[in-house]
């Protein structure tokens, strides 16, 4: 079930959404849960000839339960889901010098006890960007790590199911973030310069689920560590691209280099001390877009 109200104008939104999820699938597990979305879009300025601003959000709640999740004492069948997120954006712009800003924030629930009754966990789509690195590659790579852990079959005998799930896909999850910006260019023609920085903690421990097992529950990381387990660390990114159209604005070629640094907080320092990541972590990348 899927229903939405909403108004729009020219250049303003809000809006409420709401889904419904009922679903049960071949092992015989089942999921209902209740999607709640609102969202709005202000803008300022508006008819000035040399600024243009606008603020946005969306916020979301995430209800109902599902016997999807195992807890590690397998004595629960039925565990509630109660995920929350909120993502904020601001965009400013002046015309004459082509100086633009823009600040990202906002807070996707963690789960701290991944062995209670209750399934706080919140993950943004993963289309949603916020820098450069931390969360589109650092945390997936994290928690595979964990994942390989977890499935290690000489001592646990047999993987838990659902051990899958504990694999990010590159979304921002179970983290406070800010990640202000500038550029300077023209976003739809032209050369664009953009620089970009992000800094991040997380509202419950980023423990290694394995090491928390073993340790009675306790968020412990992968070298045994149980404290500074919430900073996730920070990073700076910049970037160039040069935009031009093809066909009449009907097609578009985008022409991108980026590139970034990300340091890792202490939530990370076990899995750097373990040598399986490192502390600081360097990326540069090209790209060509075609546009239409």
């Amino acid at each position: 079930m899927v229903a939405s109200l909403f108004y729009r104008g020219d250049e303003s939104f809000v809006g409420t959404y709401l889904a419904r999820r009922m679903q049960r699938d071949a092992q015989g597990t089942r999921l209902d849960v209740t999607a709640v979305d609102g969202s709005f879009k202000v803008p300022f300025f508006q008819g000035h000839d040399t600024l243009s601003a606008s603020l946005g959000g969306e916020a979301v709640w995430l209800t109902g339960e599902t016997d999807r999740v195992y807890p590690a004492n397998g004595e629960r069948a039925v565990t509630r889901v109660d995920g929350k997120g909120l993502a904020l954006e601001f965009e400013g712009y002046h015309l004459p010098t082509m100086l633009g800003s823009g600040v990202l924030a906002g807070v996707a629930s963690g789960d701290g006890d991944l062995d209670d009754d209750t399934l706080y966990r919140f993950r943004f789509d993963p289309n949603y960007k916020v820098g450069l690195i931390l969360f589109d590659h650092y945390l997936p790579a994290v928690t595979r790590i964990y994942r390989e852990r977890a499935m290690n079959l000489d001592v646990l005998g047999q993987a838990p199911r659902g051990v899958d799930n504990l694999v990010n896909d590159g979304a921002v999850e179970n983290a406070y973030y800010i990640n202000p910006q500038l550029s300077l260019g023209k976003k739809k023609r032209g050369a664009l310069l953009g620089l970009g920085a992000l800094i991040a903690w997380s509202p419950q421990p980023w423990a290694d689920p394995y090491a928390t097992t073993e340790n009675g529950g306790q968020p412990t990381g992968l070298n045994g560590r149980t404290t500074g387990l919430t900073k996730l660390g920070w990073e700076v990114d910049a970037s160039l691209q040069y935009r031009f159209s093809l066909a009449n604005d009907a097609l578009w070629l985008a022409v991108r280099g980026e590139g970034g640094v990300f340091e890792a907080g202490e939530a990370f320092r076990g899995v750097v001390e373990s040598a399986e990541l490192r502390e600081r972590f360097t990326l540069v990348r090209g790209r060509v877009d075609l546009e239409w």
